[in-house]
């Protein structure tokens, strides 16, 4: 297998993976309001608390993305994410498990912000086709 396939798999498999994080949040929301015994209303962090996370890792990152290591840097985001996804399941109270959404969404953008110029650089000649996957 070339190395431009592993990055591929790489990066197809650290998307499945956190589109399936996020999407157990929206299902598991009664669960955290039972759990943590909070109000609808501080339920409503949950989405923020990790678009914020990502959003802000992602521009940061992005910006240097041309000056950082890529393989460390991938590899410290995916192990961080999974460092965060463990501290989100085991989250003793609310306030710990929005800080480990927040960071587990900062995790997920220090990954996404060195997957696209990684993929751009290795399938530059079928960029769209690699994009669409």
């Amino acid at each position: 297998m070339h190395a431009r396939t592993k990055w591929l798999l790489a990066a197809c498999c650290f998307v499945a993976g956190d589109a399936m994080a996020m999407q157990s949040r929206g299902a598991l929301l009664s669960r955290f309001e039972a759990d943590f015994g909070v109000s609808e209303s501080l339920l409503g962090l949950v989405a923020p608390a990790g678009t914020v996370g990502f959003v802000v890792a992602i521009v940061l990152v992005g910006l240097l993305a041309g000056r950082l290591d890529v393989q460390r840097t991938m590899v410290a985001g995916a192990i961080a994410m999974a460092a965060f996804l463990f501290t989100i399941a085991l989250a003793p109270t609310y306030w710990l498990f929005l800080f480990a959404l927040l960071a587990q969404g900062a995790a997920a953008g220090i990954f996404r912000a060195m997957d696209r110029p990684l993929l751009s650089h290795l399938y530059a000649d079928r960029l769209g086709r690699v994009f669409v996957l």
